[in-house]
């Protein structure tokens, strides 16, 4: 059965079943209809994005087990291909006295700052809409088992991965990063060396695969990951600490290991692998109501990063001494303010990030980068009318991101909305490197 068949079955069945009322089940979804358009260059305006998507979510509770399932549908009809359909998460949960279990297909949401939560490492992201998706969008549900203990004002969870998922890399010629184009220079720099070697034509992409190509995650170490979580309360300071062991695969900071130098081919490695670095993470967040306002704080200490070296420096020793990156801990942080002036809501955030060992080879600009966010929505008419602004300001790469939004409800459960993803600065930097992504985009929602 093709996958756009599914899709539609799908919706057929949840559709039937809700007209069953079945005692402790509930069903949930929403279909939305979306339109985008690229806006760079302007005189060149083309549809990015034509996407019809389902998704429908069931939960049952049976004495102390809760079962939970989310659907996920999507339909290109810009392309109109098959579509494509998939389970995104699912688990099975049981609650006793002092005991909670949970196994299956989880995101494991760890910091309570606002989009960028340095602790919020155990699941791998989908870069395939980078920076404009949500991040309950853009994480990915991996298998994993959590058991976690109530000891009055304080939960300890201890948290087990027990394999290796890896990131969903960008897909879309639209959202071509700059790591996607250095895979392509390195991709013609081999190509380039096989047919210096005389390699014979129909050996050309195997020799481009040995040389170029993503490792599952450090060669040799267990797929288990582990960490924990706790908890609890300080008289009117929430706080937690955080454990984690894993692997690093966050792609705004790759990996990228540049093995072996060929003294014919001086400014290419033997081989340049993609990989995911075992480390650790130690971190802690806070929430505390001081007055009118929200004080909201999260850090990690990572321990054992990789950081990658720019290939532009490949004439320093070093470089290759160290096999094309360098290894530092680094120490990230947010502090923010949220505040509601009647339904007019603002939270503001400052982002630090220390690079402890840093040195000039890394492909970074310097031992210390800072950031901002500022996140304003406002419903009007009983909330019929809100416009939202985003803003991502990468002070030390002069980098902005401007997200303006307006939804309106048209009737009950059904909005339409319209909004654009805007970047500016330094081709090379965290949201420069998307200055050519700006877009505009339209939709509609159904929640039932």
């Amino acid at each position: 059965m093709g996958k756009k068949r599914l899709c539609i079955l799908l919706l057929a069945v949840f559709g039937a079943l809700r007209l069953f009322a079945v005692e402790n089940l509930t069903f949930q979804g929403k279909m939305q209809v979306e339109t985008a358009v690229s806006l760079t260059p302007v005189e060149e305006a083309a549809f990015i994005k034509g996407e019809t998507a389902l998704d429908l979510v069931l939960k049952h509770f049976a004495g102390p087990f809760r079962f939970y399932a989310a659907l996920e549908g999507r339909y290109d009809t810009l392309t109109g291909g098959e579509g494509e359909a998939e389970l995104t998460e699912a688990y099975v949960a049981a609650d006793f006295d002092k005991t909670s279990l949970v196994a299956g297909k989880i995101w494991v949401s760890w910091g309570r700052a606002d989009e960028v939560n340095p602790v919020d490492v155990v699941n791998p992201e989908d870069y395939r809409e980078p920076v404009v998706a949500e991040k309950e969008e853009r994480k990915i549900r991996i298998p994993a088992f959590t058991v976690s203990r109530y000891l009055g004002d304080w939960t300890l969870t201890g948290v087990l991965v027990p394999s290796f998922t890896p990131p969903a890399l960008e897909t879309s010629p639209h959202w071509q990063t700059s790591f996607y184009k250095l895979l392509q220079e390195l991709k013609g720099a081999y190509l380039a060396k096989a047919v210096a070697l005389s390699v014979p034509p129909y050996a050309l992409e195997d020799y481009v695969m040995d040389h170029l190509f993503f490792e599952d995650h450090e060669a040799g170490l267990s797929d288990v990951q582990f960490g924990g979580r706790l908890n609890g309360y300080l008289g009117a300071l929430d706080i937690s600490l955080y454990y984690y062991n894993g692997y690093w695969t966050d792609m705004s900071r790759p990996a990228i290991s540049m093995r072996g130098f060929d003294p014919l081919f001086p400014a290419l490695p033997e081989k340049t692998v993609v990989c995911y670095p075992r480390f650790q993470m130690a971190g802690a967040d806070f929430a505390t109501v001081l007055g009118p306002f929200t004080l909201r704080g999260e850090g990690a200490w990572y321990l054992g990063r990789k950081i990658t070296y720019d290939l532009s420096q490949m004439g320093d020793p070093r470089f290759w001494a160290d096999g094309g990156w360098g290894e530092t801990d680094v120490v990230k942080f947010v502090v923010g303010l949220d505040r509601f002036w009647g339904d007019l809501y603002v939270n503001i955030q400052y982002i630090g990030e220390v690079i402890t060992d840093y040195n000039s080879l890394m492909m970074l600009p310097a031992d210390y980068l800072q950031s901002m966010t500022l996140n304003i929505s406002w419903p009007l008419s009983d909330g019929r009318w809100e416009p939202e602004l985003k803003l991502l300001w990468e002070e030390t790469e002069n980098d902005l991101y401007a997200g303006p939004r307006l939804t309106h409800e048209l009737y009950n459960g059904i909005h339409a909305y319209a909004g654009a993803d805007i970047f500016t600065g330094d081709p090379e930097g965290t949201l420069g490197q998307y200055r050519e992504c700006d877009r505009f985009y339209t939709g509609l929602t159904y929640s039932f």
